[in-house]
């Protein structure tokens, strides 16, 4: 399954929990809020059409516009790449 094809995939089963997807030079991403990360992962990894069965990078970005925007010390956004060059990130 390529990555257009995954997006389409999560997009059906998780629609308006997506924030955004984009793809950029083979890598495509969907960005969930933060409590949609676990499930959607499970989701990935539990569905037949998915199958996806290893993580491969987990790593936290501060972005300016979000820490601005909250007004807070570092404000964190977890990124998870997972197979097919395809990343799921939390807004």
């Amino acid at each position: 399954m390529d990555g257009h094809a995954i997006l389409a995939r999560l997009r059906e089963r998780w629609g308006d929990r997506i924030l955004a997807t984009h793809d950029y030079r083979g890598d495509h991403t969907a960005v969930l809020g933060r409590e949609a990360i676990v499930p959607a992962l499970t989701f990935c990894r539990d569905d037949a059409a998915l199958a996806f069965d290893m993580l491969v990078d987990l790593t936290a970005v501060t972005t300016v516009a979000s820490r601005a925007a909250k007004m807070g010390p570092a404000s964190r956004s977890s990124t998870i790449s997972i197979p097919s060059r395809t990343t799921i990130a939390s807004g």
